[in-house]
């Protein structure tokens, strides 16, 4: 593991971390939580089209979900899944993003959702 992804995994856990009990109540609904921790520009303009208003943590909304659905086969099956325990939260950190399961106390990453560059 690179330098640049240690310090994306770090960014990832504190800002989860620090939304739990936000991410724990959103989930209680069935519902996919965001996670935004200090996003790029391009992230700004692509959540705000999508409503959101600057809050560290918020539900997903329909027009987010149905976006996302469209953008790879692994994104698309983790958007329409739900696994009882298990809330999903879509991570944005700086320019990068991650599909993320918190599962009892622990945290992984969607399998096959990264990609090379991810926190070069």
């Amino acid at each position: 593991m690179g330098c640049g992804q240690g310090r994306l995994l770090y960014r990832l856990l504190e800002g989860i971390g620090q939304q739990a009990c936000a991410i724990a109540e959103i989930a209680s609904r069935g519902e996919i939580s965001v996670v935004v921790v200090a996003p790029s520009g391009s992230w700004r303009d692509a959540l705000d089209a999508h409503g959101w208003n600057g809050e560290p943590v918020f539900a997903m909304s329909d027009s987010m979900r149905r976006a996302m659905s469209c953008a790879d086969e692994v994104t698309e099956r983790w958007i329409a899944g739900s696994r009882s325990g298990v809330a999903r939260v879509f991570a944005v950190v700086d320019d990068d993003s991650l599909l993320v399961n918190c599962e009892e106390g622990l945290i992984s990453i969607e399998p096959g959702s990264t990609d090379e560059r991810c926190g070069e």
